[in-house]
């Protein structure tokens, strides 16, 4: 289960307009790049660098290297001419220092929250008794249905006539969505009342399979992503019924169930356990969320005193 991280869901990021030097010493990698003042470079810090201006990570490698050297040579000059304790870039560079140290201040309380987050939903365990208990409940969601069908089509979906020379004697009608669905009740009644559904399915249906017995290839499963008529119509029946008719686009289905089959425990465990983790991080995920309480100081209204460390742990 990948890692959990509890304030993405909030959607924060930070853009960083300053362009300091990321740390030295990245990783312990070698100098890759030597500007003219003689500062380096290594590939760990021009990472670090791309991290601190997004900006520009679209842009070449070599780009990124020269404007990063623009910035290092126009920076070490304004140092030169003392442009810090000069108005108005001595108020504008406090601000910005300003807002790089409260930024910093973030990401780390940021990190640490994270970290937090992820210790607790590490520790959520799911215990084989209770993967065990869900299976048996739910063996429905687990069951597949191997079906035939026939299809009768109407309009412009309307399939062919039968290229055979025999069924090439006689022009197919093209049925109104009325009369597709009366052909497809009374087709469902006749198997029901004894009619061989291979039989029917060669004579009427409007798909290529029909000389399978309408055979579909692939069974139904619960857990497909199938409209909802389609799947209760399907996942309902017992082997040998017959399903009414199922509107799809421009045809109407007719069922039959030949083969019920529920997937062994062991084939859908790994499911059921990211499953139930994904429902207890949620179910944490809620609690946590309920137990923020903010209040809004109304003006004049005096500030409540900062809670104990120990009252922030309960």
């Amino acid at each position: 289960m990948k890692a959990f991280t509890l304030f993405a869901l909030l959607g924060l990021s930070l853009a960083w307009s300053q362009s300091a030097p990321p740390p030295s010493g990245g990783n312990g990698d070698s100098v890759k790049w030597k500007f003219e003042d003689g500062t380096t470079l290594t590939e760990a810090q021009f990472k670090r660098l791309l991290e601190i201006h997004p900006s520009w990570q679209k842009l070449p490698e070599e780009q990124v290297i020269h404007e990063y050297g623009i910035v290092l040579k126009a920076s070490a000059l304004a140092e030169q001419n003392k442009l810090k304790e000069k108005s108005p870039y001595k108020e504008a560079i406090e601000y910005q220092e300003l807002l790089a140290r409260e930024s910093t201040a973030f990401q780390s309380m940021l990190a640490l929250a994270n970290a937090w987050a992820q210790e607790n939903t590490d520790s959520i365990k799911i215990e084989p008794a209770e993967i065990e208990k869900y299976y048996n409940d739910n063996k429905s969601l687990y069951q597949s249905v191997k079906v035939n069908a026939i299809r009768v089509s109407f309009g412009a979906n309307a399939a062919p006539a039968d290229s055979s020379a025999m069924a090439s004697r006689a022009v197919k009608k093209v049925l109104t969505q009325e009369e597709a669905k009366a052909k497809a009740g009374k087709l469902a009644v006749d198997i029901r009342g004894g009619a061989d559904f291979c039989k029917t399915a060669l004579m009427e249906s409007d798909d290529d399979n029909k000389t399978k017995c309408g055979e579909l290839a692939t069974p139904f499963k619960m857990t497909d992503n199938l409209p909802q008529d389609l799947r209760d119509a399907v996942m309902r029946l017992k082997e040998g019924e017959i399903s009414e008719p199922v509107q799809q686009s421009q045809s109407y289905y007719i069922f039959r169930a030949t083969t019920i089959a529920v997937s062994p425990l062991t084939e859908v465990r790994d499911s059921i356990f990211d499953l139930l983790k994904q429902q207890k991080t949620h179910e944490w995920m809620q609690g946590f969320d309920k137990s923020v309480k903010v209040q809004v100081i109304k003006p004049n209204d005096p500030v409540p005193p900062a809670p104990a460390p120990s009252d922030l742990k309960k």
